[in-house]
């Protein structure tokens, strides 16, 4: 009688070690998910903190470009924010199909790469 009780026992402690690796497995799985996201938004910050500091140098240097040619400082910088303006009108037109959406879906894209 004792031997179907020890062969009982060595399979609920299998099972218990089988669960509580397989528990582990998705722990690990869901934190590599969350650092891969995480480190992805770092990047994207990253990416767009650099090209803001582009934008802004050109934007400074296309102002006083502009205001060369008017002959005046005020003249050429609001011709420049003119331009920034019609601009940032079209980009909110089209942000749903060519902003959000894209972006949405690399997002997606990203979180179940791997899964």
């Amino acid at each position: 009688m004792e031997q179907p009780k020890q062969d009982f026992d060595g399979v609920t402690d299998r099972i218990k070690d089988y669960v509580n690796l397989r528990i582990e497995i998705i722990k690990l799985k869901v934190i590599e998910k969350i650092v891969s996201i995480a480190a992805s938004i770092l990047a994207y910050v990253l990416i767009a903190v650099f090209a803001l500091i582009f934008l802004l140098a050109a934007f400074f240097s296309l102002g006083f470009f502009l205001a060369e040619i008017t002959g005046s400082n005020a003249a050429g910088f609001g011709l420049l924010s003119i331009i920034l303006l019609v601009v940032v009108w079209i980009l909110f037109l089209i942000k749903d199909k060519r902003i959000i959406q894209p972006l949405q879906n690399k997002f997606i894209a990203n979180i179940f790469k791997n899964w």
